[in-house]
């Protein structure tokens, strides 16, 4: 893991270990540049259920979409019994699935998770300005 980047494995998942790329990504803020995390790729999308065995009406896998349909992933969504039963290994085995009330709450969850694993305090790595506008300035000069 360097600065900006944490490759955060995750030793179970349906398919086995998985890893969710977690990065700083650069923002505008109003005090200038400023960071916040990211992961990718992600799929986010409705429980199927409500939220009743998933645990939350929003689900955010670190996934592409077409891996859920496939292997042990699919049966996030299946049968009552199937999906009862994938929720409660997923939960069991703590799989990387973000949950929430919301898409954006989801994927927040899938970040904390990430980077609790991983050791980083998000509120220290998303706080801190990239860079200073002044000092972009003084290093690139002004494009005015």
């Amino acid at each position: 893991m360097n600065e900006n980047f944490a490759d955060v494995e995750f030793p179970s998942s349906p398919d086995g270990p998985v890893k969710v790329y977690l990065r700083k990504k650069t923002i505008m803020t109003e005090q200038g540049f400023g960071a916040m995390p990211s992961t990718y790729p992600v799929t986010i999308c409705p429980a199927r259920y409500q939220g009743t065995y998933e645990g939350a009406p929003w689900l955010c896998f670190p996934v592409h979409a077409e891996l859920l349909a496939k292997g042990q992933w699919r049966d996030w969504q299946g049968s009552d019994i199937e999906c009862a039963e994938w929720w409660a290994e997923a939960q069991r085995e703590g799989w990387p699935v973000g949950l929430g009330g919301s898409p954006d709450q989801a994927y927040q969850n899938l970040i904390e998770r990430t980077a609790e694993k991983a050791g980083i305090n998000l509120e220290e790595w998303s706080a801190e300005p990239t860079w200073d506008p002044d000092e972009l300035r003084r290093r690139d000069g002004d494009p005015g």
